[in-house]
């Protein structure tokens, strides 16, 4: 499963005025078939999915409800999201991801802007566009001492067809949203590092991010 991947975007900002299409781009390279995402980040909250596309099928996913006056376009290796009828409420951060269909390869997220401590969780799925979705933290801060093996969980639910993945990010004040680990709701348990993933899929439908020997660099927002 060894793939060369990067995604990155055309430009750090966009300028728009209101009533117009707006495009933001990517450039991204993958020597697999991938799925292509975008997530929009207002300041404070959490990232939240968009829609994807696949490279191969060119299928598209929207989330449920769908967000309207969006779309996105493949030309080539370049990604695009199409905002029209744009609105001040549009200004907000845009990432795009790509995530491989098969491997387990970590994603890279990227982030795209039109103007930019709680616990919280964000997953992606390859599946239908007609599902029931939610996820939640458990807790909203979690407390540690260092050297210890520190918990954090999120509830979920996943009600269409296909396999749902899980995802965990970290993110740093100022940064971008670093991607850590994935796994599709049936692939049980994922280390790397100090880190592991576990889903129970049998217990509520919970997500468990296991992170060992805590260290104060630990200190930081998951998503």
């Amino acid at each position: 499963s060894c793939v060369s991947q990067s995604i990155s975007p055309l430009e750090e900002k966009v300028d728009a005025v209101e009533g117009e299409t707006v495009t933001l781009s990517c450039r991204y390279e993958y020597s697999a078939s991938v799925y292509l995402h975008w997530y929009r980040q207002y300041p404070g909250s959490r990232p939240v999915y968009l829609l994807q596309i696949g490279s191969g099928s060119k299928d598209v996913y929207r989330a449920t409800p769908p967000f309207p006056r969006l779309d996105v376009k493949l030309n080539g290796n370049k990604l695009d999201l199409e905002i029209s009828s744009a609105e001040v409420s549009d200004s907000a951060l845009y990432y795009c991801a790509l995530q491989p269909t098969v491997t387990r390869s970590p994603s890279t997220l990227y982030k795209n802007s039109l103007t930019d401590k709680a616990l919280r969780c964000v997953w992606g799925f390859l599946s239908e566009s007609c599902v029931s979705q939610s996820i939640s933290p458990l807790e909203e801060k979690v407390d540690a001492v260092e050297g210890q093996t520190v918990t954090l969980s999120c509830r979920y639910e996943y009600s269409g067809g296909g396999t749902p993945y899980l995802h965990w990010y970290r993110q740093y004040p100022g940064s971008r949203p670093e991607f850590l680990l994935l796994t599709p709701e049936s692939g049980g348990y994922v280390t790397m590092a100090r880190m592991s993933i576990k889903v129970h899929k049998e217990e509520k439908k919970k997500v468990d991010l296991e992170i060992s020997s805590a260290a104060v660099s630990d200190s930081v927002l998951y998503y």
